[in-house]
């Protein structure tokens, strides 16, 4: 189960820095081209809409990757067997663009 989770996890964290990376670049467009044509710069609705999304992928992975440990943790105080230096590895790495950004 906590396999299942670490991947689910790892989407929505990649598809969340996804989502992030897109409204950074295309707010970098708008403020570039309101600083060329010197007119104020107005939030592009897109922008916020991918912004909020992106959080909420990412807030929705940290949850599970955090259910994925501690399902990990039950498993391995009930010793079963499972690989878990493998769920480690995809745990962290479900982490990852949240301990970049």
């Amino acid at each position: 189960m906590a396999v299942l989770f670490g991947f689910v996890a790892l989407f929505l964290n990649f598809a969340g820095y996804d989502e992030s990376l897109g409204a950074s670049i295309l707010k970098a467009h708008r403020v570039q081209d309101a600083v060329q044509t010197h007119v104020r710069y107005v939030e592009d609705p897109n922008t916020a809409r991918m912004g909020h999304a992106s959080k909420i992928m990412s807030a929705s992975g940290l949850l599970l990757s955090l259910v994925g440990v501690a399902s990990m943790i039950i498993a391995a105080v009930r010793h079963e067997k499972g690989w878990y230096l493998i769920l480690t590895g995809i745990l962290i790495a479900s982490d990852l663009p949240l301990l970049i950004a």
